[in-house]
């Protein structure tokens, strides 16, 4: 049990510098679009593939959270989208949908923001945010 909460934290900080990781302010716009798909690929292939494999651990909603605030950083809307509704167990929770909706909004994704704020809604939570 404590190897795994060691474990967690690790995959967690991981997974928060990979949202952290720029490409150089001087690189072109396809430059840093290219480093920022690759930031995802490798962000989705750690919480999907590698800590249920290779860790042995099924991730947790402080993974899940992580991966979406990496996610957004980069600006991967439909990542962002595509894992959020892809979450069964654990299922998304009112952090994973304020996570989400955040950077969906600050990715100029208003529509696919506003759609999840009603989804969370219907879900019984609350926001305490403002888009």
């Amino acid at each position: 049990e404590s190897d795994n909460n060691e474990l967690c934290t690790i995959y967690k900080s991981i997974l928060s510098m990979l949202g952290r990781a720029q490409s150089q302010s001087t690189s072109s716009y396809a430059e840093r679009q290219q480093t920022s798909a690759v930031y995802s690929s490798l962000t989705l292939h750690l919480l999907r593939e590698h800590i249920p494999t290779v860790a042995q651990i099924q991730p947790g909603l402080q993974l899940y959270h992580a991966a979406l605030n990496s996610l957004g950083r980069h600006g991967s809307h439909d990542a962002i989208t595509k894992l959020l509704n892809d979450m069964k167990d654990p299922s998304p929770d009112k952090m994973a949908y304020q996570i989400a909706i955040s950077s969906l909004a600050k990715c100029g994704e208003c529509l696919d923001a506003t759609q999840l704020l009603h989804q969370m809604r219907g879900k019984g939570f609350s926001p305490d945010i403002v888009c």
